[in-house]
């Protein structure tokens, strides 16, 4: 089958509306992507969510449980956003940083040009700086509505020169100023060229965070359900990622019990593939009791400086080799920087879905 085939099937019975908006190059197209396997619908999905950013308003809500990929997933849109020369504002709140006002605004406007705020009338402008302490507060305390207005005006501003995507990971944990600010913004949105991308920890039920759901027009909302892989594709997960095939009965077996999470497929493949001595035909899978007990079994292995750094990286939502220096360069007067980087480059458990993987084995 060739590509735009596989594309024309795909989205025949794809359960986002803008499906039908999948025409044009496909050099750029999500569905070619290495670095996500197994995931052809839902790619295809986000693939159609940018599609409908310059026609105004859009919302796509990507929800399911810890560890099945949903921040790999928002991840390739916002990519693949910034390919198509959208203005890219994004976050990715952690529970530890729930209680702190502003901290995911903070993150979203970490970028935007000097210029486009300078352009806020100076209330506003005001009211943002100190609500994101950029200055000090003088006076009485900018009320709520100012710094509300500021973003709307922020986001207008880069409407203009670009579509917008705003862009959500684990929105369960945006702090509640930051919240309120969005909430405000998405309620005012009428036709500007901006899409909100947001991700939930969850089953696909239940009101829409942010209320984009009431704030955007007919058939500019969706919401996908991020579900387990099926057998072929954890096949594909796997060899991808380690490089491994296993056994049919074997592969059964993991995605039986791994429910087809990848998170816990590959944890738990790991495991076999690090097994002494190996299986043998029709040999049952070393099964933990829980994935805590994996995961925990596979931290103990490392070096209690690597390990403290890995810790360090799951619970920061912008873990940047440059912060984690920031946070423990240094213990007992030895430098950890060699720790750091290993963690960084350590390819045994990705980045974007390390954090959620952890908290669910906990």
């Amino acid at each position: 089958m060739t590509l735009l085939r596989l594309i024309r099937h795909t989205a025949a019975s794809h359960p986002c509306w803008w499906h039908a908006m999948l025409v044009g190059p496909l050099e750029a197209s999500l569905l070619e992507t290495r670095s996500v396997v197994g995931r052809e619908r839902e790619l295809s999905c986000l693939e159609s969510f940018l599609d409908a950013v310059p026609a105004g308003p859009v919302g796509l809500l990507l929800e399911g449980e810890a560890g099945v990929g949903k921040t790999t997933l928002w991840k390739e849109a916002v990519a693949a956003g910034s390919g198509r020369s959208y203005r890219l504002l994004s976050c990715s709140p952690v529970e530890s940083e729930a209680q702190l006002a502003f901290a995911a605004l903070g993150d979203l406007l970490e970028e935007v040009p000097e210029e486009t705020m300078a352009g806020l009338p100076v209330p506003q402008r005001r009211a943002l700086d100190v609500a994101l302490l950029r200055a000090e507060a003088e006076g009485p305390a900018a009320l709520p509505r100012a710094v509300s207005l500021s973003v709307l005006g922020v986001l207008r501003a880069l409407a203009q020169v670009s579509p917008v995507v705003v862009a959500v990971d684990d929105v369960q944990w945006l702090d509640r100023p930051s919240a309120v600010a969005l909430e405000f913004v998405v309620r005012r949105l009428k036709e500007e060229p901006i899409g909100l991308l947001v991700s939930k920890r969850g089953e696909a039920a239940g009101d829409f965070p942010l209320g984009f759901d009431r704030a955007f027009p007919e058939g500019r909302v969706d919401r996908l359900f991020v579900g387990p892989l099926d057998l072929d594709a954890l096949d594909r997960v796997l060899r991808a990622r380690l490089d491994a095939q296993f056994p049919r009965a074997a592969l059964a077996q993991l995605h039986a019990s791994s429910g087809g999470n990848p998170f816990f497929a590959l944890e738990l493949a790991r495991a076999v593939l690090q097994r002494e001595p190996q299986l043998g035909p029709g040999e049952p899978l070393p099964v933990p009791d829980s994935l805590r007990v994996l995961v925990s079994e596979r931290l103990a292995r490392l070096a209690p400086a690597t390990r403290e750094v890995a810790f360090v990286v799951s619970g920061l939502s912008r873990a940047t080799v440059e912060l984690v220096q920031a946070t423990i360069r240094e213990r007992d007067g030895v430098s950890l920087e060699p720790e750091i980087e290993f963690v960084g480059d350590w390819d045994g458990w990705p980045w974007p879905d390390a954090p959620e993987g952890l908290e669910a084995a906990r």
